[in-house]
C-alpha cells in the first residue's frame, strides 16, 4: 500500500507544522506550500489524494476557485482555528 499524498496549503506556518506531524504519524506524505507560491505545486509530477487548505489565507475564495479548476476530483479539508470568526461558503464560488 503506498502512503497517501497530501497537500498542504496554508500560510500559518505553526498551524502547518503540527499538521504536518499528524499527518506524518498517519504515515501520509505531506507538501507544505504557502498560498502565495501554490503554483509551484502543480509544476511537480505528483497525484494527490487530499488537498488541506489553511482558512486564513488572503483571497481563500479566489485560492479554493484555482485549486478545484487544477484537481476537481480531489478532496479538498479546510483547516480553521477554533477561535476564528464563522467563514461564508465558498460553494457558489466553486460551482
Amino acid at each position: 500500500m503506498t502512503m497517501p499524498d497530501i497537500l498542504l496549503i496554508d500560510d500559518n506556518k505553526d498551524r502547518a507544522q503540527q499538521v504536518e506531524v499528524v499527518l506524518q504519524f498517519l504515515e501520509c506524505r505531506c507538501s507544505w506550500q504557502e498560498s502565495k507560491s501554490v503554483a509551484t505545486a502543480w509544476e511537480d509530477d505528483v497525484d494527490f489524494d487530499a488537498i488541506f487548505v489553511g482558512a486564513t489565507t488572503d483571497k481563500l475564495a479566489s485560492l479554493l476557485k484555482s485549486i478545484h479548476d487544477k484537481v476537481n476530483d480531489v478532496p479538498i479539508a479546510l483547516l480553521v482555528d477554533k477561535t476564528a470568526p464563522p467563514l461564508s461558503s465558498a460553494t457558489k464560488i466553486i460551482s
